[in-house]
């Protein structure tokens, strides 16, 4: 947003625990229109949105933007009293497919090793026989009492520990006890009982590989050799595929297209790729020995270098962790309780101009607002202002119940009458 010419007012995102996130890209990573090609900025916003759950608060006059957790949009926000309300009634059914506490979140993944056991498909999921255990202490302590049972007696268990947000399964080995336990699905989609609703997520975890740094050795004054494979220094680190950016396949003619049976991608799908997201954990020294090709003597240089703290979900398994289950935990299920199929639509000659952003009282109910229309002309509103709201499920401290009105009183807990009178509690 500041390269868009945005003051960031507020970015809660940055404030977290997923502050350290980069998007790995292969090629031009200060050209943003290189780094996401076939995105256009809406697109792109809307895609962190969805993944973060986020809302981008835009301020096109003053150039400012707030970046907010859904999950804390109304916390301290005003709570507005409506008066003068004359007509209400219900309003259609409200668009919900994009509250993600109320939707399937789901991903597309990629069909590499690292993804395979991340996504397990659905129905693999249902037919396994699932533990789930509160604490992950609860759940070592379960496959401690299992250990002496043989691996065609647990091979079809599932376990989930709630604390973590994790997913087990056992996997044969030739240990003595025949039979260790795994991570998996660490991706897998969110499913919601009887919703109808989905989510697609553009942004990934990327994918993730094994890179071996060499390594010379010496030994007795030899000549340098480099270390085996079983030697070297691994670093985990993300796997971006696909061709560079930028580029296409153009080899295929007409006849090859047709005997594929492929449609001709739009240059929007040629260009367009995933975004692929993951952690910055810092960097890690490591020293190393170089000899010069010239030298006869045995002299090496000694010097140190910095590469990659390796990233996997594995590394941080309580903060700042990518598995969906985790998201939900953290994000996603954290929505306030809006009730999207009762709506109402009222009509009011309240004079009183509200920002929607507020929590609204109204006949001594709580709604947040879709939208106000007013009839404007030369002299200021005109008339009465018609609203259509949704009834909010919200608790007395996070939406300043206790308020001091406009005439100086204070409000302790008693209700506005329909007369206009003022109760108290």
């Amino acid at each position: 947003m500041k390269a868009l010419g945005y003051t960031v007012l507020t970015n809660q995102l940055e404030d977290s625990e997923w502050n350290l996130l980069y998007l790995p890209q292969n090629g031009h990573p200060n050209q943003y229109a290189k780094m996401f090609p076939g995105w256009t900025i809406n697109e792109l916003i809307t895609e962190f949105e969805s993944f973060f759950n986020l809302c981008f608060l835009v301020n096109n006059r003053k150039k400012e933007v707030s970046i907010l957790f859904r999950a804390e949009y109304f916390k301290n926000a005003q709570v507005c009293h409506v008066q003068q309300v004359v007509d209400e009634y219900e309003t259609e059914e409200g668009e919900n497919d994009k509250d993600p506490s109320q939707s399937n979140v789901l991903i597309e993944p990629t069909d590499s090793e690292y993804y395979k056991p991340q996504h397990i498909d659905k129905n693999i999921l249902s037919s396994a026989t699932r533990k789930d255990f509160d604490t992950v202490l609860e759940f070592t302590q379960f496959v401690e009492s299992i250990s002496s049972s043989g691996y065609q007696a647990v091979k079809n268990y599932l376990f989930y520990t709630h604390d973590s947000c994790r997913y087990y399964i056992t996997v044969p080995d030739d240990s003595n006890r025949g039979w260790h336990t795994d991570e998996v699905n660490m991706f897998g989609d969110v499913l919601r009982e009887q919703s109808e609703n989905e989510i697609k997520l553009n942004i990934m975890p990327s994918d993730m590989t094994n890179y071996g740094i060499e390594r010379i050795t010496y030994e007795s004054g030899m000549e340098p050799v480099f270390m085996p494979d079983s030697e070297r220094s691994l670093v985990t680190v993300p796997k971006i595929t696909g061709s560079k950016i930028g580029t296409s396949d153009e080899s295929n003619g007409i006849y090859e297209l047709i005997q594929s049976g492929e449609n001709i991608p739009t240059e929007k799908d040629k260009n367009q790729q995933k975004i692929s997201v993951s952690y910055y954990k810092g960097m890690s020294p490591m020293t190393l020995y170089v000899k010069r090709k010239d030298d006869k003597d045995f002299n090496p240089k000694v010097f140190t270098i910095d590469y990659p703290h390796s990233f996997n979900c594995e590394d941080t398994p309580y903060t700042g962790n990518l598995r969906l289950a985790y998201l939900d935990k953290m994000l996603y299920s954290r929505m306030y309780d809006i009730d999207y199929k009762h709506g109402i639509k009222i009509k009011s000659y309240d004079v009183n101009v509200y920002d929607t952003r507020n929590i609204f009282e109204i006949r001594n109910k709580r709604y947040v607002c879709k939208e106000i229309e007013d009839v404007i002309n030369a002299d200021g509103r005109s008339g009465a202002w018609q609203g259509t709201f949704y009834p909010i499920r919200i608790s007395d401290v996070e939406a300043e119940k206790r308020w001091i009105l406009t005439d100086g009183k204070w409000r302790d807990d008693g209700i506005w009458l329909d007369s206009g009178r003022w109760l108290d509690g």
